[in-house]
């Protein structure tokens, strides 16, 4: 990339009002990530200045990046912050920041790199280390948006977008329900409030349960409010949930449980994360440490609790204490194994369960108990 100072009067240093800048940042690259940077670019000014923001590629949305401030006098070490919007799109995209000052143009090469092509997983093949399977076949709308899963032998589950809304329909509890559900989207595409209706069948008799959440985003943080209702419309249990993130991956999971208004208990998660990415259609660490041992809860397929986690995991621990100090743990180690290209083609499940029931602490040996294969097609 070359980067050309321009002088638009002459290049006689005494003309140059634009001065104790780090030609090394004269071109700014970043993620296709919501990007915002304080400091990104800081000069002196010798004379008033003010900016303009030239889009030299091929996707002219002009609203992409903001710069603050876009003007002002004369001034040492001016701090400019960039702001940009997410890139939806693989290509990449620039604008020329023009910073103008007595006539004088500096010109700031701002890019912003594009999503990475994802690896579009078509099936599941859930090995259970004896003569049972279960297998999952996925389609899309599109190259990777997900529309339709296939549970082999147990009905069909289904995903419809809207601009504000998505809504799931399809089989549960391996094939003895169903399950339909609301997901509300707020202006930044991040469900803020969902609706969840279940049935079940149990001797002949269906039971339904709605369940109704809230979703709250701040600075990392995710909360969660759940209340669910029975075929009266009944509050049978609710539960409180906190997401935490660090840097890019989900650190921890913690949900309070009540029952009839009654505190039972918490539910904890903790998580560990390979160098690999998870850079796939659908998030592989939801279908791979999902506390199931028969099915895929299909449920977590859709992206309720922020952004996926950018790397695959190593290791998750589920904890459950109750309100007399005793609890149970269940922790799960992941192995895997990649084809030429690096996409993962297997992945192993081991678990160990340890109790603690006083004044005792029981630890069982880890063992495997899942061997996941993985289909995919790649764009």
């Amino acid at each position: 990339m070359l980067v050309i100072l321009l002088a638009c009067k002459s290049n006689d240093k005494e003309n140059i009002t634009i001065l104790n800048y780090d030609k090394e940042n004269l071109f700014l690259s970043f993620s296709a990530d919501r990007n915002q940077v304080n400091g990104a670019f800081i000069f002196t000014a010798t004379d008033d200045w003010y900016i303009d923001i030239e889009n030299t590629s091929e996707d002219k949305k002009e609203s992409w990046v903001n710069i603050s401030p876009m003007s002002g006098g004369i001034s040492a070490d001016i701090n400019l912050q960039i702001e940009m919007d997410t890139n939806d799109s693989e290509s990449p995209r620039q604008v020329n920041v023009n910073i103008i000052a007595g006539g004088y143009k500096l010109v700031l090469v701002v890019e912003q790199k594009g999503i990475q092509p994802k690896t579009v997983i078509t099936s599941i093949t859930l090995d259970y280390n004896d003569e049972n399977k279960d297998r999952y076949t996925f389609n899309y709308y599109g190259t990777w948006q997900l529309r339709s899963v296939n549970p082999v032998n147990k009905g069909i589950f289904t995903v419809h977008y809207s601009e504000d809304m998505i809504t799931e329909n399809g089989v549960s509890n391996g094939g003895l329900g169903t399950i339909q559900a609301e997901n509300r989207l707020d202006e930044e595409g991040n469900v803020y409030d969902a609706t969840q209706t279940r049935t079940e069948t149990i001797l002949d008799k269906v039971f339904k349960f709605i369940t109704k959440s809230t979703y709250t985003y701040d600075n990392g943080t995710i909360s969660t409010k759940s209340t669910t209702m029975d075929n009266n419309g009944a509050s049978i249990n609710k539960s409180n949930s906190v997401y935490i993130w660090d840097a890019k991956n989900l650190s921890e999971n913690a949900t309070k449980k009540s029952l009839n208004g009654a505190y039972v208990d918490t539910n904890r998660k903790y998580f560990t994360y390979t160098e690999h990415e998870n850079n796939m259609s659908l998030d592989l660490n939801f279908l791979i440490s999902s506390y199931h041992n028969t099915t895929l809860d299909l449920c977590t397929l859709i992206k309720r609790t922020g952004e996926e986690s950018q790397n695959l995991l190593s290791t998750a621990i589920y904890r459950n204490e109750d309100k007399a100090g005793f609890w149970d743990q269940t922790k799960y180690r992941f192995e895997y194994k990649f084809n030429e290209k690096g996409h993962v083609t297997e992945v192993k499940r081991y678990s160990s369960f340890s109790y603690h029931s006083l004044p005792t602490e029981n630890i069982l040996d880890e063992r495997l108990d899942v061997t996941y294969e993985v289909g995919y097609d790649s764009i």
